[in-house]
């Protein structure tokens, strides 16, 4: 895994996710939002951590939020895995 260091310091892998398609691609509230792929979505989320990846871009308007709630249901996920 290549990883860059941020102006402050902070490692990130160089390579991360793009949260555009998960959970719908609505924009603020409009379009079509997925409620059917919501477990393959966080699977997928908890294998980019898995791997190593820890850069994720994250916009609030994408699907109303959505990709933004699964994202969070997804580190919750995985920190639990790792504290069990």
């Amino acid at each position: 895994m290549k990883i860059v260091k941020t102006i402050s310091g902070k490692e990130l892998s160089k390579v991360g996710i793009g949260s555009y398609g998960i959970g719908g691609r609505a924009h603020r509230y409009v379009g079509e939002v997925d409620h059917n792929s919501d477990r393959e979505y966080i699977d997928a989320l908890i294998n980019q951590f898995n791997v190593g990846y820890n850069f994720t871009e994250i916009s609030a308007a994408i699907a109303g939020g959505k990709s933004a709630d699964l994202f969070v249901k997804a580190m919750k996920e995985s920190f639990q895995k790792l504290a069990s």
